[in-house]
């Protein structure tokens, strides 16, 4: 199966839909949304991904929401 996707590394998260194609099947997400960050951001996203072994994106998209839900701009769903 994996030979499907070259550019799979499962020990590295993934930064983009060419490191693992089969995610962009999976996701159920309605809008792509592309930011520029400068250096010191971007290093400590990778580092929370790599921590919690996860994905730039999801943590990403975690800690967006997070923000949102600070300032009451979204609906925090965890206390649903």
């Amino acid at each position: 199966m994996y030979s499907l996707y070259p550019f799979y590394n499962p020990k590295r998260p993934m930064c983009c839909y060419s490191c693992y194609p089969r995610t962009l099947i999976n996701m159920k997400k309605e809008v792509v949304l592309t930011v520029r960050v400068d250096s010191e951001t971007d290093d400590i996203i990778r580092s929370l991904a790599k921590k919690d072994d996860r994905t730039i994106a999801w943590t990403t998209r975690k800690l967006i929401t997070e923000a949102l839900e600070a300032r009451k701009l979204l609906k925090n769903k965890s206390k649903k």
